[in-house]
């Protein structure tokens, strides 16, 4: 835990720090070192992306913005080996990458993507826990963002957000 600690100082003041690291599970001594990984990496992506893209919008839609948050649930499976990026094959239409089936699919999620974003000029969503979802299914549909409370609770530990 000691680690965690030493690494999250590296980034974020320590009293922001302390407040993050009693939020979480703490892992028992003794535990495999995959256990501190896997918690550092909650933490990690929490603090880099989790937590200020609700933030940031939550706090332009406050102000009047326009904003389209998606989420993307399923990726073409010949990419997956990768740990990121695994959505780029849809947004830039990479056609010699996708078969027929997924072509379809990133053309509709293109599609609907491209709506939605005229739709904003008109009459912006009101609730920044409004998601765009591609879902595992292949569905797109708005649905409410599943992990708002959890990433928002962490928001207490932002200097000026108590």
């Amino acid at each position: 835990m000691n680690d965690i600690i030493l690494n999250l100082d590296r980034y974020y003041q320590r009293e922001f720090v302390s407040k993050i690291m009693a939020m979480y599970r703490v892992v028992p001594e003794g535990a495999p070192i995959e256990e501190y990984e896997k918690l550092f990496g909650e933490i990690s992506s929490a603090l880099q992306v989790h937590l200020p893209v609700r933030m940031l919008a939550r706090d332009l839609v406050n102000a009047g913005y326009p904003v389209l948050r998606y989420e993307i649930r399923w990726t073409p499976e010949q990419i997956r080996y990768v740990t990121h990026g695994t959505d780029r094959p849809l947004w830039a239409l990479r056609i010699p990458t996708l078969t027929d089936e997924q072509l379809m699919t990133a053309r509709q999620w293109l599609d609907v993507i491209a709506r939605e974003t005229d739709a904003l000029k008109d009459k912006p969503r009101q609730s920044a826990r409004d998601v765009l979802v591609l879902t595992e299914e292949r569905e797109i549909k708005w649905m409410e963002d599943i992990r708002w409370e959890e990433m928002m609770k962490l928001s207490q530990a932002v200097p000026g957000e108590e």
